[in-house]
């Protein structure tokens, strides 16, 4: 990932940084999701900056909620989002293919690491699919 600097990355970072709930942020929550809701075009660049950029750590991207965020934007911008979805998707797999070669180099301890880090890979990767069906 791009280290977040503004104020939108910032907000964009906390909502798929894995607790982006109520209970988590308190009225924090609640002020993200307005300021989303206020300007999602401007959050959904700053999400594509973040994360589909070339220098985007995608190697961190099982640790992540990605989805969580285009969820959020797809009633604001369906279009949009469904390419944003799609052009991460083709990134997960780019992702899970790199994975698949690592994981034959690697010692059997870290192993079970890399494996748990496949599974929410492909987690993620099927939260973006339901995205992209038809409803």
């Amino acid at each position: 990932m791009v280290q977040p600097l503004s104020p939108t990355e910032r907000r964009v970072a906390l909502i798929v940084g894995g607790n982006f709930t109520a209970d988590a942020l308190g009225p924090q929550y609640d002020t993200t999701l307005q300021a989303v809701a206020q300007a999602p075009a401007d959050h959904l660049a700053a999400f594509d900056r973040l994360y589909l950029s070339p220098r985007a750590d995608v190697r961190g991207f099982a640790d992540l909620h990605l989805p969580r965020f285009l969820e959020i934007v797809a009633p604001l911008l369906p279009g949009p989002v469904a390419q944003t979805a799609a052009a991460l998707g083709r990134r997960f797999s780019t992702v899970a293919q790199h994975q698949e070669a690592e994981l034959a180099e690697v010692s059997e301890a870290a192993g079970a690491q890399d494996v748990a880090r496949r599974r929410r890979l492909i987690a993620r990767r099927a939260e973006l699919n339901a995205l992209l069906r038809p409803t």
